[in-house]
């Protein structure tokens, strides 16, 4: 048997992606969709939605995109082609396909370039529909107004119209996250109910530091005494960004101990690992080492580039919890 392929980053090593399947009920925030230039004078559109997968609990996910050349494959040469932007709409080659996100809704079943996707979706995903996708979970680095900062994007690679309502006095959706997550420690939060789990991330030209969350005791504590740093273990859980509403007291009043009740919304973001394979620790993978080496590569990369022409494109910042759409 032939060995499989592994493909690598920039960097000589193999990304590992944080993928999650969403099956829930649609949210759309105010001005879902969006299409202007960037500071590079590039045209760019961006749309934006929210999938409820159980009660208050709205995953967001977003498709930027610019007028980027795509690539055509076919299957039965195992090749790839570019083809330049302003000749995807008239591209046909006997064999060959445009790469692109699989969209299934209303009864058409379509295969868009991110440019096209946003578009077609800012006409045709409306609210309170049922869907599910396949989605990547990216982080990448960004300077911030207090330093550098981590931003997270969820991109859909799939979108399907469910064939059953999500219905959720009946049935939760679903939201599952798998990730071949790089070990580095953990520690418990000073809220004393959640620990944070500190790991990296290899993206395509970068190794990022991100943290996830475990809020039970049994797996914090076989993360601690069983793994350590630069271990990789396959682990599962979901994306949560919640809205619980709660009565607190206060006593702002001045006169003593009189106390009054408000109604506030408390918002919980994190990414929650709710359980590992122990089969799957690998100590080799992404070693210090490797890291290291990688991490060389990237130093080496940063100082030969030339500024702002770096594959990477115009940056533009995406929403973050800072500025959440679906919060009141």
């Amino acid at each position: 048997m032939a060995e499989k392929k592994v493909k690598v980053n920039a960097l000589g090593i193999e990304q590992n992606k944080v993928l999650v399947n969403l099956k829930g009920v649609v949210k759309l925030p105010k001005d879902p969709y969006e299409e202007s230039v960037g500071s590079s004078g590039k045209p760019f559109r961006k749309f934006r939605f929210g999938i409820e997968t159980e009660k208050d609990n709205i995953v967001q996910l977003e498709i930027f995109a610019m007028q980027n050349d795509a690539y055509a494959y076919s299957k039965a040469e195992g090749k790839t082609e570019k083809v330049p932007f302003n000749k995807i709409a008239t591209f046909k080659k006997e064999g060959y396909e445009i790469i692109g996100t699989r969209v299934k809704l209303n009864g058409e079943d379509k295969n868009l370039i991110g440019w096209d996707m946003t578009e077609y979706l800012s006409k045709t995903l409306t609210e309170g529909k049922s869907i599910f996708t396949n989605a990547e979970i990216e982080f990448r680095k960004y300077e911030g107004e207090n330093g550098v900062k981590i931003q997270k994007t969820i991109t859909p690679k799939a979108i399907y119209e469910s064939s059953k309502a999500v219905d959720f006095e009946t049935e939760l959706g679903q939201n599952v996250m798998n990730f071949d997550m790089i070990y580095m420690g953990i520690e418990k939060d000073t809220d004393g109910g959640k620990y944070d789990v500190e790991a990296k991330y290899v993206a395509y030209k970068d190794i990022v530091d991100i943290l996830f969350v475990v809020r039970d005791d049994n797996l914090a504590k076989a993360f601690k005494t069983k793994l350590k740093p630069y271990t990789t273990v396959t682990v599962s859980g979901k994306v949560i960004n919640k809205a619980e509403t709660v009565e607190e007291k206060v006593d702002d009043s001045g006169w003593g101990t009189f106390e009054s009740v408000r109604t506030v919304k408390n918002y919980t973001t994190e990414i929650l690992i709710e359980g590992a394979n122990p089969a799957s620790i690998d100590k080799d993978k992404y070693s210090e080492k490797v890291i290291d080496e990688a991490l060389a590569k990237k130093t080496e990369f940063d100082a030969n580039k030339d500024k702002g022409n770096d594959d990477f494109g115009a940056f533009t910042k995406t929403t973050d919890e800072e500025d959440d759409p679906f919060k009141d």
